[in-house]
């Protein structure tokens, strides 16, 4: 059943940097990659349709309907779209066939047991749609009245919402099937078309897969205000306290469900050890990468301490000192100054050197059953975070980076149990299970986001 899987080149970037900006530099603020924007606002026009008139609306975008293709899984996507387009009394999933929700609460009627079909090199695509699938208030969004305002709104400036779209009909026939596994064909042609990169049959990488999907719904919601905005505007407030300006400033620009669940900012503070001139950075970020040890295992807590302890910057790295006017050692240090509803963590488990791959199984023990506390790498402001984190899922991989297979770990609010989500297939299985050297992908969930009766399970 499992399909065969590579990581792709590995990232350079330890996170995610979506914006940056120093208090020694006069350049405009521009967007770094992807810009990806928050919605805690609901600032949505006034001139939006009415909750009888979203109806309509959202139906002028007709997705191709979901069916549980009579073809054996080995078979080719081209193949499964062929035999789909015979079936006879395809499902066409309308939003009346779901029930909505309020952000933040169950869009679940019982739990759900239900896979994905795996197309053919997929496992990567599909262990991560489960994982989102499982976090209660990021699918309860996509059915919601917050989510048909934005659709109207997007509808108005002619804007098309085909991955989002597709997304949400994925999510609804998950919803809407009671034990037969959902052929994801439609979802994957979207995907296609908006980056060729994940090509039919293409062996792909898990984590390269969420960030361009998260990315991908962000570009096609984004209801932020686009206007540049230079540094002279910050020349007065960019000093070591002003996070939440900033953030503010990038918020108005950026408004999306992606960046008001898994967006936090981060402030970077470089000293000069020899004039002790501060210079200060902010950056938006949407996950952590973290280096895995080679020889020894670990805990998450060790390796999220180690990316925000104090690092020397030696005088050949090229870090110029704008009090000195030369190159010198720096002192840099890396704190959270805003955390995300929904923390992900990624694990560095592959490695490039001398143009070969490899792959470290080392284990980093996280916590499963009790929570992860971030207040040792947030800062100590007014505005700091005190939140706890609980684990809602986890994407494993199995294999060399010559190939390999994906699957994932949910916990099941529904259920309260976990469960082991390998394409078609849908197991129970211990908490004690879910720590394994395989692990590379977490998403815990704020404490907010989770209710009581489930991060306590």
């Amino acid at each position: 059943m499992s399909s065969k899987d590579v990581p792709s080149k590995a990232q350079k970037d330890d996170h995610i940097e979506i914006m940056s900006i120093s208090s020694d530099s006069s350049d405009e603020i521009v967007p770094l990659r992807n810009p990806i924007s928050t919605m805690f606002d609901d600032d949505v026009n006034d001139s939006t349709a009415t909750k009888g008139e979203r109806g309509s609306a959202i139906e002028e975008y007709q997705p191709a309907s979901y069916v549980v293709p009579s073809v054996p899984d080995r078979l080719s996507k081209r193949t499964a779209l062929r035999k789909m387009k015979n079936v006879e009394g395809d499902m066409q999933l309308l939003p009346d066939s779901c029930y909505f929700a309020e952000v933040g609460r169950s869009v679940r009627k019982k739990p759900p047991m239900v896979g994905l079909r795996n197309l053919g090199n997929t496992c990567y695509m599909n262990s991560v749609i489960q994982c989102l699938f499982y976090i209660d208030a990021f699918v309860s969004y996509f059915f919601s009245d917050k989510f048909d305002k934005q659709y109207q709104a997007q509808m108005k400036i002619r804007r098309r919402l085909k991955v989002t779209m597709e997304c949400r009909q994925l999510f609804m026939a998950l919803l809407n099937r009671d034990s037969e596994p959902v052929c994801p064909v439609s979802f994957k042609e979207a995907i296609k078309l908006v980056s060729p990169i994940f090509e039919d049959d293409q062996q792909q990488d898990a984590q390269e897969f969420m960030i361009f999907l998260l990315d991908a719904m962000h570009e096609e919601l984004n209801l932020g205000v686009k206007k540049k905005i230079t540094c002279k505007q910050f020349d007065e407030v960019l000093k070591e306290t002003d996070g939440e300006l900033f953030w503010s400033r990038y918020a108005r620009r950026n408004q999306s469900v992606i960046v008001e669940l898994f967006h936090g900012l981060c402030r970077s503070i470089t000293r000069c050890a020899t004039c002790h001139f501060m210079s200060c950075k902010f950056e938006v970020y949407m996950y952590f990468s973290l280096p895995v040890p080679l020889d020894r295992s670990c805990s998450l807590e060790e390796l999220l301490y180690a990316s925000a302890n104090q690092e020397c910057l030696p005088e050949d790295i090229g870090w110029r000192c704008d009090g000195c006017k030369a190159e010198r050692v720096g002192l840099r240090e890396e704190r959270l100054v805003r955390a995300p509803g929904i923390f992900l963590v990624h694990l560095k488990r592959f490695t490039y050197s001398d143009g070969l791959a490899r792959k470290l199984r080392t284990l980093v023990k996280f916590p499963v059953n009790k929570p992860l506390d971030l207040s040792a790498y947030t800062d100590h402001g007014p505005n700091a975070s005190t939140q706890r984190y609980f684990l809602n899922a986890v994407v494993n991989h199995e294999g060399s980076p010559g190939g390999g297979h994906y699957y994932s770990y949910c916990r099941c609010a529904a259920a309260g149990k976990w469960i082991r989500c390998d394409d078609e297939s849908q197991t129970l299985m211990p908490a004690s299970a879910v720590c394994t050297p395989s692990a590379y992908l977490l998403f815990y969930l704020a404490e907010k986001l989770v209710t009581p009766a489930k991060a306590h399970q």
